[in-house]
């Protein structure tokens, strides 16, 4: 499936168990909806997904990219991720990296302490 609008390929297995996004990415764009992606290229990690090596984004790439694209459910996985595993993450990365994509507003909410994807939600929309 090709949404020619979003630049998307959308990937359904037979079973419609599995569903891959996968968007174009420019590497010259001033977009950060565009700048996202070879950012995450640049940091992926190998994982072993049933029996499948496969590559997937770093867990402060998938926060970043959630907190770019920040609808409600983006912002509710940014802000589970980060519950979960931020002992883990580069925090560091995160706080340029949000900086060059211009939402260091957002992630500084975001380990604000704030933990109820509601709550986050709301006070993104007043910033």
């Amino acid at each position: 499936m090709i949404a020619k609008d979003l630049q998307l390929l959308q990937f359904l297995d037979k079973q419609q168990v599995i569903k891959f996004d996968n968007y174009i990415i420019y590497r010259k764009s001033y977009s950060k909806y565009k700048k996202i992606g070879p950012l995450g290229l640049k940091r992926r990690v190998r994982i072993n997904f049933g029996g499948l090596e496969c590559w997937v984004a770093s867990k402060e790439d998938y926060i970043l990219s959630k907190l770019v694209f920040g609808g409600w459910q983006d912002n509710t996985d940014a802000l589970g991720c980060w519950l979960r595993f931020q002992d883990e993450l580069d925090k560091e990365y995160l706080s340029l990296t949000s900086k060059e994509l211009e939402i260091q507003r957002e992630y500084a909410l975001l380990k604000s302490g704030i933990d109820d994807p509601d709550e986050f939600f709301e006070q993104l929309r007043d910033i």
